[in-house]
């Protein structure tokens, strides 16, 4: 079985994009919009150089592992016929792809619409990312008393009621706080719900753990991708669409995770 630790690399992988806007915000306003693809490239000519350099191949070839595409297609189309990983999958997948909705489309909204300087912009986006991490974390210790399902669906439930209400509050007044408060702690909680989706998909996937994991990173960003497209699509220089697109997917995700996943709706966290 996998535990919720083995689950925080994609947690990582889900908060990295989070602080970028910090170092972004500085460069250009100190050394212009280009420094930024020119930090980009030496970061990514030094990763390079330092995988060559400390990484070595630990497996040893075999002709029964070699990799073929319409292979991996089939095991991914396996995965998605087993219920219990699909339906933690997609929950995962609508989960996450708010916060990479968030990601791509903040910028304008903070920027653009609200005036925020981009160097604070940076900040704030940074200081989610540590709501981000605190939620994990205290989720992490409920796990232990009220099991993994119970607390991912009331994280779920939070999770929406706080994108209505910032759908509310901005209907009603419009202003930046009564944007960017609940937006925190609606980011907060997903948080608490990539790790916890993830591990449970996971759990029974042990004999394919690579390509599992690989199919819950590829849902991540493709969701993620889709509701910034749906978001472009609204016309208007204001927070509602991206508000709106998030709103539908937090809903699709808790119906998802209260329906097509209850089967391990009293069982406790994996050890």
């Amino acid at each position: 079985t996998l535990s919720l630790h083995d689950a925080l690399p994609i947690l990582a992988v889900a908060l990295t994009p989070m602080f970028a806007p910090i170092a972004g915000g500085y460069l250009l306003v100190f050394f212009g919009w280009r420094a930024i693809f020119w930090t980009q490239a030496a970061i990514a000519a030094s990763v390079l150089l330092c995988m060559h350099i400390t990484l070595r191949e630990t497996h040893k070839p075999s002709p029964a592992a070699t990799l073929h595409l319409g292979r991996t297609f089939q095991g991914y189309f396996s995965l998605l016929k087993d219920k219990d990983f699909a339906g933690y999958a997609l929950a995962n997948g609508f989960g996450t792809g708010a916060l990479f909705m968030y990601i791509a489309t903040s910028s304008h909204v903070y920027i653009d619409v609200y005036g925020l300087a981009p160097e604070m912009f940076g900040w704030l986006f940074g200081l989610a990312s540590f709501g981000v991490i605190a939620a994990s974390q205290i989720a992490s210790r409920l796990h232990r008393v009220y099991g993994v399902a119970r607390v991912l669906r009331a994280s779920f439930l939070l999770k929406t009621s706080l994108a209505a209400l910032t759908l509310i509050l901005w209907w009603v007044n419009g202003g930046f706080l009564t944007f960017a408060i609940p937006m925190f702690f609606f980011l907060s909680f997903i948080g608490a719900i990539i790790p916890a989706t993830s591990a449970l998909a996971m759990e029974s996937q042990g004999h394919r753990a690579g390509l599992a994991s690989a199919l819950l990173g590829m849902m991540q960003f493709v969701f993620g991708a889709a509701g910034a497209a749906l978001i472009g699509f609204f016309p208007g220089n204001s927070a509602l669409p991206m508000i709106a697109v998030i709103l539908a997917f937090s809903v699709t995700g808790l119906a998802i995770n209260l329906f097509a996943t209850r089967s391990h709706a009293h069982q406790r966290s994996p050890t």
